[in-house]
């Protein structure tokens, strides 16, 4: 420091670099103070000694787990060279802090996909653990920069893309990127090929983005090397090989680069081209810890919240990395804070804190905050609904790698939801999903290929499809696998192996699963008949809010099945489904005001609920009725 602050004020640009780095703001009166200490300091130094192992400095942080195929062209902002640290650990004792989050420690209750089935692999910036900040850092990387060193314009360029100490501009960012990259500085080419993969601050271009990575990678880069694996990982700007990318994954973990360890660490996670293994997954995250490096904390918490691959499950350990995290401004951590406040299950609910550290998430680049948000948007929780806000961020979550943003914005276009319809574009989607491991993905496209939809069919292929995304405990998956094992799998029925894929379903909140489990309950199919039990699962379904749910407990008390005869009860449950339009509870309600059952004879009544009926679309879940139930029959429709 003392030839550095020597040196800054001739204006040497080396010095100026390594003192923004060091975190340091010089002064002349601290120059004078040391010259006074140590006068013979400064004769005649031509190079510093430590000139040559000048400390590593991020630019900014990519995090390709956080992009599961991103959404639209939303920009999304480079995380910060200078972010401001805090220093110490937390714990219980400061939950009242910038978060002000509550712990509700309940470790017993945690489902393990709640947390962790949202990791993937992520771009690299070379960040090795805690950033610095300077409030004169703008000035002194500018003033190298002008200097011609790149490292400086790298600085000052994540600078710009973050909005420190200047004015937010991601055109500037990019100018200075392009700048260090064409005077061959290495991060300078890794950083703009990260601007052509997000799209910030110019037309994004996967393919460039590719080249620039490749360039860099090729001339030992670790952070451009791991970017190549995230490209072939995610399909950007390349076909998509995990293969390749594991390979280039692990070449950077040997060169030390905390990311590719990270991601190496989701692959063994989920057993994405690698054996699974939870255990070799927390030894990535730990390595990562112990360099502080902010998604590596983040993911490892999540582990704690699991139990997976550690010693004791707890929600406390695992709150208080993630929290961690988002102390580093790591999108990741950000988006995981956010969803466990949305979520109140380890944290005292906030929907208003949730959505802005989702926002803030977003907003630095997480392809699952934008997934989130897509959601939030959709269904009006914490923020106005917006169908059209909503879809915009699906489409970033989507082209950012976020399999949980393919897989919805590939249904919307299965359906048409506020967009053109295009089954092959779906169908291309659900595929990414899957190569990236995901059991929704899975799910989805075996229903493409059970349908025919933008796909030839094929019920073998959707069969398999739905048994892994079942094993893989996707609830939709082993609702949908129970489905066929109950009335067409290709190897005939199995009404056991159905009533157990529907427990697995219920016990995963699916009301369907619970209604169709009940069912076979009350029948005796596939499993020993409980009538007491049937009835159990039936109300469990109507506390799902299932509309079917309502019309089949109705038929219960209606008909004294399971509960004591009450047509009061019946009209009751009746009304519940008629109110959401439910063909089949519209017609009960008539026949009980038509012929006074329980209640005042109405036949106004009755033929106002006839005629709804008559102009209703049955249920799309009809099927799951008895051949008796699907349709009123032909005195029901006389009467």
């Amino acid at each position: 420091l003392y030839w550095a602050f020597f040196s800054a004020i001739k204006n040497e640009y080396g010095a100026l670099h390594f003192l923004v780095s060091k975190g340091a703001s010089p002064f002349p009166s601290e120059i004078e103070r040391l010259c006074r200490v140590r006068p013979s300091t400064f004769e005649v130094v031509s190079e510093p000694p430590h000139c040559a192992r000048r400390a590593r400095r991020p630019v900014h942080h990519f995090s390709l787990l956080g992009i599961p195929l991103c959404q639209s062209a939303l920009v999304k902002p480079l995380p910060s060279v200078v972010a401001p640290v805090r220093t110490g650990v937390r714990n219980e004792d400061d939950a009242k802090n910038e978060f002000d989050v509550d712990i509700i420690d309940d470790p017993d209750e945690y489902d393990k996909l709640n947390f962790c089935e949202k990791m993937v692999p992520c771009f690299s910036n070379g960040e090795t653990g805690r950033k610095r900040s300077s409030p004169d850092a703008v000035r002194w990387f500018r003033k190298a920069a002008e200097q011609g060193l790149p490292e400086a314009m790298c600085g000052l360029a994540a600078c710009y893309a973050e909005g420190r100490g200047i004015e937010q501009s991601y055109s500037e960012a990019v100018k200075l990127f392009r700048r260090a990259a064409e005077a061959g500085h290495l991060k300078g080419k890794s950083c703009l090929g990260t601007c052509y993969a997000m799209g910030q601050g110019v037309e994004r271009n996967v393919s460039e983005a590719f080249r620039l990575f490749r360039e860099a990678a090729d001339l030992g880069l670790a952070e451009a090397i791991c970017n190549v694996g995230v490209c072939y990982f995610k399909g950007i700007g390349v076909n998509v090989s995990v293969k390749d990318a594991l390979y280039y994954f692990r070449r950077a973990a040997d060169k030390d680069d905390m990311q590719a360890r990270c991601n190496l660490g989701v692959c063994y996670y989920y057993g994405v081209g690698v054996e699974q293994s939870y255990a070799k997954a927390v030894n990535f995250f730990k390595q990562g810890v112990e360099q502080e490096h902010g998604q590596s904390l983040c993911y490892l918490g999540l582990c704690h919240f699991a139990g997976t691959g550690v010693k004791k499950k707890s929600a406390s350990e695992g709150l208080r990395l993630v929290r961690l995290s988002a102390d580093h401004e790591n999108p990741e951590g950000l988006y995981h804070l956010g969803f466990g406040l949305w979520e109140g299950k380890h944290m005292r609910k906030s929907l208003v804190k949730a959505v802005e550290l989702i926002r803030k998430a977003a907003d630095r680049g997480s392809a699952e905050a934008h997934a989130m948000l897509a959601w939030l948007y959709l269904s009006g929780d914490g923020v106005k609904q917006s169908d059209s806000n909503a879809l915009k961020h699906n489409r970033i979550a989507a082209e950012y790698g976020c399999a949980d943003g393919q897989c919805v914005l590939g249904s919307r276009l299965l359906e048409g939801e506020g967009i053109e319809k295009n089954a092959k574009e779906a169908v291309r989607l659900f595929r990414l999903a899957c190569q990236q491991g995901s059991p929704e993905g899975m799910y989805r496209l075996g229903y493409c290929y059970l349908t025919g939809l933008g796909v030839r069919p094929n019920r073998m292929k959707g069969f398999r499809l739905y048994e892994i995304s079942a094993k893989r405990n996707n609830r939709n998956g082993q609702f949908a696998l129970g489905t066929l094992y109950l009335h067409d799998a290709p190897g005939g029925k199995n009404e056991a192996e159905a009533a157990r894929l529907f427990q697995l379903a219920a016990d995963n909140g699916v009301g369907l699963a619970k209604l169709q489990l009940g069912k076979m309950l009350l029948e005796g199919t596939g499993v020993v008949q409980s009538l007491q039990k049937g009835v159990q699962m039936v109300k469990a379904a109507c506390d799902c809010n299932e509309v079917e749910a309502f019309y089949q407990l109705g038929l219960m008390y209606f008909s004294g099945i399971g509960v004591r005869k009450s047509y009061i009860e019946a009209l009751k449950h009746f009304s519940r489904g008629a109110d959401a339009g439910h063909q089949m509870s519209l017609m009960k309600v008539g026949e009980i005001y038509e012929k006074g059952l329980g209640v005042q004879q109405n036949q106004a009544k009755a033929l106002e609920c006839y005629q709804h009926a008559a102009g209703c679309r049955p249920s799309a879940n009809t099927p799951l009725l008895t051949s008796e139930e699907k349709a009123p029959n032909k005195d029901d429709l006389l009467e």
